[in-house]
């Protein structure tokens, strides 16, 4: 499912804690780790290279640049900068 607004996202994020899911990132870029923490995702502040284990059930989200410039690493993103998928894993 495509999340329009990232902000959207960030409300979705906060039903799912309350729920009791728990929340694993594996992003290894740092500015998109601060602006998620900006919009009220709670991240930990490291990046994360790590791989991720297939867990029946888990729920994804995919957060990618809008317009991504290959070989250059952008320090500053802003939410609109953003898209997002939620992805369930069958």
């Amino acid at each position: 499912m495509h999340v329009g607004n990232i902000y959207e996202l960030a409300q979705w994020v906060q039903r799912r804690l309350q729920e009791g899911f728990q929340l694993v990132h594996y992003i290894r870029h740092p500015a998109t780790i601060a602006v998620l923490k900006a919009i009220g995702i709670p991240l930990s502040e490291q990046t994360n290279s790590g791989l991720y284990v297939y867990q029946p059930n888990d729920i994804m989200i995919v957060v990618t640049l809008r317009n991504p410039t290959r070989g250059q690493e952008q320090t500053q993103v802003s939410p609109q900068e953003l898209e997002a998928w939620i992805v369930t894993v069958l």
